[in-house]
């Protein structure tokens, strides 16, 4: 019984992971190039909403972004950004709740 609760879990959690790693990269000359901001969720505000991002929705989460643009490497209000921002947390998202009823159940 255990196990089926925590395979979810540890998927999710690597899930997680991979957003933060594809999107929060901390090389701003990647950043510029790939649509990528180029900053740590820790110097970012409120750290609450980023952090559990599949819990908001994605206008919840550019709308942090947008007000933490002087720390991030690219404009999140931009189109192409924003595009590039909103496919990754779709993509995410699609992954991680299913993971996530999963382990509720």
């Amino acid at each position: 019984m255990l196990a089926l609760w925590i395979e979810p879990n540890r998927l999710s959690i690597k899930c997680i992971g991979l957003f933060f790693g594809c999107i929060l990269s901390e090389m701003p000359e990647r950043a510029r190039l790939e649509g990528y901001v180029g900053a740590k969720v820790e110097y970012l505000t409120p750290k609450t909403t980023l952090q559990s991002y599949y819990e908001h929705d994605y206008e919840s989460f550019l709308a942090v972004l947008k007000k933490n643009r002087k720390k991030l490497a690219i404009d999140p209000a931009c189109r192409k950004p924003a595009e590039a921002l909103k496919a990754e947390l779709e993509g995410s998202m699609g992954k991680l709740l299913p993971l996530r009823e999963r382990a509720d159940e």
